[in-house]
């Protein structure tokens, strides 16, 4: 049967799962923040590269543009994680596990920390 949003039941969650859905999640944070990283030396040695080796200045622009893009969608893509992690953690209060998994994830906005369990 399927629960409406303000069932007082608790949804049912097994221990596994949220086991497994947990480790999920810490691996998906562990590849992006890897790929960023990777990313932003690739990006630094090919600038340097570029220039060491006299690349035009327009061609070094355009491809540093391109990484620039690249990079500021990785950034977007570990906002959306950070959001859809949010949400699960705000189900999973709602589950059987409630008592289980860490605090909810934090996100800074460049000015501020801000709970991402306390915005829904």
């Amino acid at each position: 049967m399927r629960q409406t949003p303000h069932s007082d039941s608790p949804i049912q969650l097994s221990k596994s799962d949220y086991l497994s859905l947990a480790g999920k999640m810490s691996g998906a944070y562990q590849r992006l923040d890897e790929a960023l990283a990777h990313t932003l030396e690739m990006t630094s040695e090919m600038v340097r590269t570029a220039s060491k080796n006299g690349l035009e200045v327009e061609t070094g622009q355009l491809l540093f543009s391109d990484m620039t893009t690249c990079l500021d969608s990785m950034v977007q893509t570990r906002k959306h994680l950070v959001k859809a992690h949010r949400r699960a953690h705000v189900i999973r209060m709602r589950s059987t596990q409630r008592m289980e998994g860490c605090p909810p994830p934090h996100i800074d906005d460049g000015q501020n920390v801000i709970a991402l369990s306390a915005v829904a």
